[in-house]
C-alpha cells in the first residue's frame, strides 16, 4: 500500500519547499507567467532584481533551474507516492523566500490525483507531464532572451533529473526507461531532453551563468568553464 497523503505532504514540505496552500500577496510568479509573450519579460526584470543578476539571459537560465527543481518535485512525488499533478500553468506558482542571500522559492504544485494502488507508475507519464507541460513551454519561451541556448535550459533541468533519481532513492528502471522513449514524448522534437546528455558523468556541457549572480563568486563544481 502506497504511503499515506499526510506523509506526502509533509515530506514535500519539509524536503523540498512544497507549500500546499497558496498565499496570493507571496506569490513571485505563476508558471504561465513564464510562458506567455505580454508577462514574460516584466516577470524576468522583476526576478532580475531579485536574483542580483546582471542580465535577462542570467536571470531566465537561473529560474530555468528554479524550474528544473520544481519538475524534479513532479517526478519524485509520482514515483514514491503515486501523486499525479496536473502541471497546469495557470495554477502552478513560485512564492517568495525569506532567503535573503540566494532567491529560492517555495512552490505551490496545484490539483493532485493520488493514484490507486492497483494503478502502474510508468516514464510516459513524466514525459508527457513533467516534460511536456512543464519544461517544454517553458523552455520555448525563454529561448528568446537573447544570450540563452536551448541547450542550456534543457541541461539545466537534466541535473535536477538526475539528482532526484540518484539521490532520493526512486526507482532508477524509470529513469533508464526515460531515456529510451523517443524524443516526440517528451514534445522535444527531435532531441531527446535527456539522451542529451546523459554520457556526461562528473560535469555539465554548458554553464548556468550562476557565477554571474550578485551573490556568487565561484562557479558550481561541474561548470563545465573550469576544465
Amino acid at each position: 500500500m502506497r504511503k499515506t497523503l499526510l506523509v506526502a505532504c509533509d515530506d514535500l514540505e519539509t524536503n523540498f519547499r512544497v507549500k500546499h496552500v497558496l498565499q496570493t500577496n507571496q506569490v513571485a510568479f505563476h508558471v504561465k507567467d513564464l510562458i506567455m509573450p505580454g508577462t514574460r519579460e516584466r516577470t524576468l526584470l522583476a526576478l532580475k532584481d531579485v536574483l542580483g543578476a546582471p542580465n535577462l539571459a542570467v536571470t531566465a537560465s537561473i529560474i530555468g533551474k528554479r524550474i528544473g527543481f520544481l519538475g524534479a518535485i513532479f517526478t519524485y512525488a509520482y514515483l514514491h507516492y503515486g501523486m499525479k499533478y496536473t502541471i497546469n500553468s495557470n495554477e502552478i506558482a513560485c512564492t517568495n523566500s525569506n532567503n535573503s542571500e540566494i532567491w529560492l522559492p517555495h512552490y505551490y504544485l496545484g490539483s493532485v490525483y493520488v493514484c490507486e494502488d492497483t494503478e502502474k507508475i510508468n516514464a510516459e507519464w513524466i514525459a508527457t507531464n513533467v516534460y511536456g507541460k512543464l519544461f517544454a513551454p517553458i523552455i520555448d519561451s525563454l529561448i528568446s532572451v537573447k544570450g540563452l541556448s536551448r541547450k542550456t535550459l534543457l541541461e539545466n533541468c537534466y541535473i535536477y533529473m538526475v539528482w532526484i533519481f540518484e539521490k532520493k532513492q526512486v526507482d532508477i528502471a524509470i529513469f533508464h526507461e526515460l531515456l529510451k522513449l523517443s524524443a516526440e514524448q517528451f514534445n522535444a522534437g527531435v532531441c531527446h531532453p535527456m539522451r542529451l546528455f546523459n554520457e556526461q558523468q562528473t560535469t555539465r556541457t554548458t554553464c548556468c551563468l550562476n557565477y554571474q549572480l550578485r551573490n556568487e563568486v565561484k562557479h558550481c563544481k561541474s561548470c563545465p568553464l573550469m576544465k
